[in-house]
């Protein structure tokens, strides 16, 4: 019999997605505090199954996910965003 924490299931299938904000400033892009959220393993990954690369066209569209804070689906400057799996 299997002793699986369900709560450790459901995590393990979640990746933890960070938006940066970044401002211009004399021609310089500075990065603001990260907007954080998850998403489900399935919307992050690649036709592969591996994890997207950070600060791609790809992982950058996680901003429009449902789960991203509204401030990140509304931004007008630039950013990037990273990804790292819940273990």
């Amino acid at each position: 019999m299997s002793s699986t924490n369900p709560q450790q299931t459901a995590d393990s299938e979640q990746v933890h997605v960070k938006f940066y904000p970044q401002v211009w400033d004399n021609g310089y892009a500075l990065t603001g505090d990260a907007f954080e959220f998850t998403v489900p393993r399935d919307d992050a990954i690649d036709e592969d199954g591996e994890l997207l690369e950070d600060n791609t066209a790809e992982s950058d569209q996680l901003r429009n996910h449902q789960n991203a804070p509204k401030k990140a689906r509304k931004w007008q400057g630039p950013f990037f965003v990273t990804l790292e799996e819940i273990e």
